[in-house]
């Protein structure tokens, strides 16, 4: 398999949406994790006096999962990775995530993720070896349908055998 052929099939490609609930207890305890202590995110009396009426989570916590069609990762990332792995770029680096955040996240809500690959490309990399650079994005919506977040996640594989 080549790299080309990796690209024909899943550019594009959407995962099996996720559903995520945002447990008060949770967001709470991740709040005081993160040392992001907020009176938005942990006091319940300060919260119903708010303009949003109940407890927000804290920007990056979506809940426990509810729904997903595998336990950690998504088939068709999982099938990515494999293809590129035939395709000879079987190392792979987590090259980061961009956080975009739209609107808060109360507690009680039920979250929709769809993750799609938005882009791959490859190139030389540092040292001779090749590298193909992935972009996954991930759109968190309500119960509304409105989009809440969005996550751009950049995965880096590397050739395994480097030019002479």
């Amino acid at each position: 398999m080549t790299f080309e052929e990796v690209k024909a099939k899943f550019l594009g490609l959407k995962a099996e949406p996720e559903i995520y609930e945002v447990e008060k207890g949770a967001s709470k305890r991740y709040a005081v994790a993160v040392d992001d202590l907020n009176p938005a995110y942990l006091d319940d009396e300060y919260a119903r006096s708010s303009k949003h009426g109940v407890i927000l989570a804290p920007p990056g916590f979506y809940g426990w999962p509810v729904k997903m069609p595998s336990p950690m990762f998504p088939k068709v990332m999982s099938d990515l990775m494999e293809d590129l792995r035939l395709a000879g770029f079987p190392d792979v680096l987590d090259g980061g995530n961009e956080f975009e955040f739209l609107l808060p996240v109360r507690t009680g809500d039920i979250l929709v993720c769809s993750r799609t690959v938005k882009d791959l490309a490859a190139r030389g990399g540092s040292g001779g070896r090749k590298m193909a650079l992935m972009t996954i994005e991930s759109t968190f919506a309500n119960t509304h349908g409105d989009i809440v977040s969005r996550m751009r996640q950049t995965v880096i594989s590397l050739s395994s055998v480097q030019p002479s």
